[in-house]
């Protein structure tokens, strides 16, 4: 579905106005959002358009893998690294096998890294010590 100029010019301005924390989030609220359309799409057997969404939180797994700087915490991102290459692996077999189950398990675990990030970025503007914010 094609959108409006404004629209793609108003989002593409946040993007570029974002703090790094809050991009983090937008692509974390995109991957989840692409993911939800694709289990709707899914149980209604549209598995072409599955297979787009899928697709599209894959992209965004990994741009937030290429994201990781090692220099800040080598350790952090070994862990993250894991965690999106598990997630992305699931996301290729829940869409071979049209598996909700497995599609269900990626949701759930972007939605808690998802929370988590949220909590960092509210302590981050309410000012409560954390390592790095933005």
């Amino acid at each position: 579905m094609a959108s409006l100029p404004g629209v793609d010019r108003y989002q593409q301005l946040q993007v570029e106005s974002a703090a790094p924390n809050q991009l983090v989030l937008m692509l974390y609220e995109g991957a989840v959002r692409f993911l939800r359309e694709a289990r709707e799409y899914m149980a209604a057997k549209q598995y072409e358009l599955q297979s787009q969404r899928i697709q599209r939180a894959q992209r965004v797994l990994n741009e937030l893998m290429y994201a990781l700087d090692p220099s800040v915490d080598a350790e952090l991102v070994r862990s993250l690294r894991a965690f999106y290459g598990y997630v992305h692996t699931r996301l290729v077999w829940a869409n071979v096998r049209s598996d909700l189950q497995m599609l269900d398990e990626a949701i759930s675990l972007l939605e808690e890294m998802l929370e988590a990030w949220e909590e960092a970025d509210q302590r981050c503007r309410l000012g409560t010590p954390m390592r790095r914010c933005a």
